[in-house]
């Protein structure tokens, strides 16, 4: 099956896409995201506080980044976090932005 001047991989996937990666030029790039939420109330009192009885968390997560496989068995991982804990004990009231990448190279 073709599209254009494209294969058609078995799962209709153009060969622009390998293994969940996009192909730009001789490079892999995958795109992710993510979105989390835990909602924390403490079961005992005054377990994080001495002036708060019962501690309560809402803690929100954002995170983008991208995988970069640069070598057949090496991939550069870069990514942004975005964190907001929303707390009634002022010390763990925050929010937070985090930059972060990883090289992983795989060896057999």
């Amino acid at each position: 099956m073709t599209q254009g001047n494209h294969m058609a991989s078995p799962l209709n996937m153009p060969d622009e896409f390998v293994q969940g990666y996009l192909k730009a030029g001789q490079a892999l790039v995958q795109a992710f995201s993510g979105i989390g939420f835990t909602l924390r109330e403490d079961r005992s009192a005054f377990a994080r506080a001495t002036q708060v009885e019962f501690g309560r968390d809402k803690l929100a997560d954002f995170s983008l980044g991208a995988n970069w496989k640069f070598q057949p068995k090496c991939t550069l991982r870069a990514q942004w976090l975005y964190s907001r804990n929303d707390s009634n004990i002022a010390i763990y009231d925050f929010s937070r932005n985090e930059i972060s990448s990883t090289i992983r190279c795989d060896f057999e």
